[in-house]
Formats: structure tokens, sequence, C-alpha cells
């Protein structure tokens, strides 16, 4: 791991774009493929979990070009304070490219291993955002658009991304409507949880 700390030290942007690699074992098996998270010179940082693995080996046959935005600060600090590698769990972000063909079979095969595509942080430039697990309602479809984020201005030097997101909160608050007979209930006997107030 200490090799893995140095050349992380070296890094300056955090998060970090890295890519994916699969490595299939020779002989059939009722696993999936190993998926690793590896820095641009192909030097292995780490293992996807198994979840995240049979997702990506169910949509694999679409061809899908992958990002990894790996954060670097945090990858260094769960390091210093784990003795075993098997230990050292970090949560990256996973961006997924391909045909938007395909973008509804693609949302289905990840759906059946429970992964659920969300917005994104990080996105290439000139790419246009479709995302098969939004929601899409017909009366609500200008509204979506009227208020989408154009992703590739947060990477834009000088782009003030505080007041951007500002005016994009505000926006989809004003674009709310809350329904007039809303009735609070109480929490069924059989709810063992307790709430936040």
């Amino acid at each position: 791991m200490l090799d893995l700390d140095a050349k992380l030290k070296a890094i300056i942007e955090d998060p970090h774009r890295m890519g994916i690699q699969k490595v299939d074992e020779a002989n059939p098996s009722p696993n999936p493929p190993q998926f690793f998270v590896v820095f641009s010179d192909g030097t292995v940082m780490g293992q996807l979990n198994l979840q995240v693995e049979k997702a990506l080996a169910a949509i694999q046959k679409h061809h899908i070009d992958v990002d990894v935005y790996a954060p670097i600060k945090l990858i260094r600090e769960t390091i210093d304070k784990t003795a075993k590698e098997k230990d050292a769990i970090v949560r990256v972000n996973i961006n997924l490219y391909g045909d938007r063909n395909n973008a509804s079979a693609v949302g289905r095969g990840l759906s059946m291993h429970k992964a659920y595509l969300q917005r994104p942080d990080q996105l290439r430039k000139d790419v246009v955002y479709d995302n098969p697990h939004i929601l899409r309602l017909p009366n609500f479809e200008a509204s979506y658009k009227d208020h989408a984020i154009d992703l590739g201005e947060a990477e834009q030097p000088g782009g003030n991304k505080i007041e951007t997101l500002k005016k994009t909160i505000s926006n989809v608050y004003s674009s709310l409507t809350r329904g007039q007979k809303l009735v609070g209930l109480e929490g069924d006997g059989r709810l063992k949880t307790p709430l936040l107030l």
C-alpha cells in the first residue's frame, strides 16, 4: 500500500479520473469477471465490489465506456488508517458512456443488480447527459429541460459553480407545487425505527 500511496501523493487533481480494467477468469465460472480501478498507465488502484462487478458484467455487451472519479485525499486517509488492503474501502464515482440507442437496455441491466445511475458530478465535455433511470413524466418534460444543469459548465475555469448551483436550486424550488390536501399520518405500530424530527 505504500507504493500506491506514493503514486497517489503525486496526483494534484481531486477527484482524479481513472479507468476500469476487466479481468476474466480462465475457466468458466458462475462468478462475474473482476473489474479493477486503474490509473492511466494500467497500474491497479483497487477492485470494485461484487454488486458493481455483477452490474457491469450485465451491460458489457453494450460496449460501455467507463470513467472512474476517485477521491485521492480520502483514499490516502483511508490507506493511512487501515492495516490490511482488503479493509481499505473507498467510494468512487463511476460514469458510463455509450450509444444512446442502448440506454434503456443498459438501465434495465443495471437495475437487475440494484445499481442505479445518478446525476454525475463530473462529465466529459461535449457529451449529452441522458439517464435511463430518470422518471420522465409527459407533463413535466419541458420543466425538466428548463431546469437542467449544464454539467460541462462546472468544469470550465472561471465558472462560478456556487452561483450556478444557487440559481438552479432556486429554479427547482419555484417550479414545485405542493398539494393542498396533504394530511399527516401517525406511524403504524409495526414501525420499529425511530424517526427523525
